[in-house]
């Protein structure tokens, strides 16, 4: 695969679609997949890019009353542009939705053409999700707040249940598990452990500096044990494995304790199967949840307090590239550049 630059019309907007001045747009590991075509049916050409924060810059009547916007808002834009009617939709579950199309996963069709964010300007389809926010914040910030921290807050409060003085793990230090650690303290999860590799040195010193208790090198420490005498041996309440490994799983499922829960988020690397001891998770009766995605609630909580500034999220966008280097962003993202490991990423059109 290749990525080029290209340039299209402008397409026409009405009363129910809109145009966007795109900001940033994050870099996430699908996007390698999708380079890849490792992940998902992809249609070509198509246009990357589905962390999305710009400017409306045209609106329709009909869509800025549905959505209390006007042209000049700075809105972040999800993925999914669902159908609608659906049962899925109704219960604001649209990642679901069987009828739905997602920005920059679906391929650039006339007239709309601009259907992702690595570009300068993008079209919004009807039925298009939109947050405003606010424009002090940082744009590195709210990319984060779009996509990563809006997971983590449905993944560790909504899924996982962490709350006050209940012990947490988060196996891996990666984008996901750094805003998986501010979900857990502001759910008042104590202690917050975070574990990763010896690669991973400035990643777990990020993830202290986010709100973690204690970090943890699974290479040179014997993590369960490490667990037990930070619980008093009761093991954590609430496990969210985000490390992509199918081998941490197994760990994973012994560091949680009894009627505790295993949150599995993202997916596993290569879509490996995981070895995983079931008589663990039948003897504690242990709840293992999958997780895909955020909510519309839980991307309204993330913007907010991001908003609020309470934490340096920008910090997890480590590096940024021009639009003209957007090939290079996404295989920096999948770690094909030598001497470069970035936490996250974004393009600036």
């Amino acid at each position: 695969m290749r990525m080029e630059l290209r340039e299209f019309p402008l397409p026409e907007t009405g009363d129910d679609d809109a145009l966007l001045r795109v900001e940033r747009a994050g870099v996430c590991g699908t996007d390698s997949k999708l380079y890849h075509g490792l992940s998902f049916r992809k249609v070509f050409p198509s246009i990357l890019g589905h962390e999305i924060l710009g400017r409306v810059e045209r609106i329709g009547k009909k869509m800025a009353a549905r959505h209390r916007i006007e042209a000049g808002d700075r809105v972040v834009v999800e993925a999914a542009v669902p159908c609608g009617d659906c049962a899925f939709c109704r219960q604001s579950l649209y990642k679901f939705c069987k009828q739905a199309r997602s920005y920059g996963f679906t391929g650039a069709d006339p007239p709309q053409y601009l259907w992702g964010a690595f570009s300068e300007v993008m079209y919004l389809a009807p039925n298009s999700v939109l947050h405003k926010i606010a424009d002090h914040v940082d744009p590195r910030a709210a990319v984060v707040a779009a996509s990563c921290l809006a997971n983590g807050i449905r993944w560790m409060r909504t899924l996982g249940g962490a709350t006050i003085a209940k012990p947490v793990v988060i196996q891996g230090a990666g984008p996901q598990g750094l805003s998986a650690v501010v979900a857990a303290k502001e759910s008042g999860a104590s202690p917050i452990i975070v574990t990763g590799l010896t690669s991973d040195v400035a990643r777990l010193a990020l993830a202290r500096e986010l709100g973690a208790d204690m970090s943890i090198n699974v290479e040179k420490e014997n993590v369960l044990r490490i667990v037990e005498e930070a619980t008093h041996g009761n093991l954590a309440e609430t496990v969210l494995d985000v490390t992509g490994n199918a081998q941490a799983i197994a760990l994973s499922v012994k560091l949680v304790k009894p009627l505790g829960i295993l949150v599995c988020g993202g997916t596993i690397a290569g879509g490996a199967p995981a070895s995983i001891a079931t008589n663990d998770i039948v003897s504690k009766e242990i709840r293992f949840q999958g997780a895909w995605g955020h909510s519309f609630e839980s991307a309204g909580q993330a913007i907010r307090l991001a908003e609020q500034k309470k934490y340096p999220l920008e910090k997890i966008i480590s590096h940024e590239f021009s639009l003209e280097e957007a090939e290079t962003a996404v295989k920096a993202m999948g770690r094909e550049i030598e001497g470069l490991d970035p936490i996250k990423v974004a393009v600036r059109p």
